[in-house]
């Protein structure tokens, strides 16, 4: 679940990028409803670990990266680290809402 806070982000950008070269007069709109669908995504992502992380658990997920030269993208999430992400994507949203108006 950790992967898909991060990635979720990483593909509405792809995504915004693939809209946003469309001509229509409604690209401006599109784009930012992509934008604000991905960030709002990531929040709620994040809103479902809460239990979790309140209980005091540490979440983590591993994955083998290049196993050959012993390389691995490890994500941890403990009480901290869901504050201030829950920040950065919560100000980010209402950032993405005020520049789409």
């Amino acid at each position: 679940m950790l992967y898909a806070i991060v990635l979720v982000p990483l593909v509405g950008t792809v995504l915004c990028q693939w809209v946003g070269r469309v001509e229509t007069p409604w690209r401006r709109a599109a784009t930012a409803a992509v934008a604000a669908t991905a960030a709002f995504a990531a929040c709620v992502l994040l809103l479902c670990e809460v239990p979790a992380v309140f209980a005091g658990q540490v979440l983590l997920q591993q994955a083998e990266w290049a196993p050959a030269i012993g390389l691995n993208a490890n994500l941890r999430l403990d009480a901290l680290g869901w504050m201030f992400a829950a920040l950065i994507t919560g100000i980010g949203l209402l950032i993405i809402v005020y520049a789409a108006y």
